[in-house]
């Protein structure tokens, strides 16, 4: 009878994944609908939202000495999608702000992932124990 278990369990987890994705779907069509009606508010807030990312990522380069040309490219997306809001809420998928601003989020993806992938990240938040094994501080 242990199948039976087993059946249910997976399931319910097939459903549970399912309820998940659609109420998922639900809630991106209706922010979706609350964009397309207040445009103007959408707008403000898209401004905000680019201006403290920008803001973040000077502070990343000042507190936690991230690499400079990755803050670089990273405020330079930022400033691809915000020449985006110039004529919001209408884009042509042909432009060449739409098309900088893939290029850049393509960029700056790559450069981010390049980081963390060949970096040693700082060997300030890593201690060696007497065997040589490192441990990650949480800082």
């Amino acid at each position: 009878m242990a199948w039976l278990s087993n059946v249910l369990v997976y399931t319910g987890g097939y459903l549970f994944l399912v309820f998940i994705a659609v109420c998922l779907a639900t809630g991106l069509y209706y922010l979706a609908e609350i964009v397309e009606e207040y445009t103007r508010v959408t707008k403000k807030v898209l401004t905000w939202a680019i201006k403290i990312s920008v803001g973040m990522n000077v502070a990343l380069l000042v507190i936690d000495r991230l690499p400079f040309l990755c803050i670089l490219i990273s405020c330079a997306a930022q400033g691809a999608y915000w020449t985006l809001l110039k004529r919001f809420p209408f884009m042509e998928l042909a432009s060449p702000e739409f098309l900088g601003s893939v290029g850049a989020l393509i960029l700056n993806h790559f450069m981010w992932m390049r980081h963390f992938k060949h970096d040693d990240h700082h060997d300030d938040h890593y201690g060696r124990y007497n065997d040589g094994h490192s441990v990650q501080y949480l800082l």
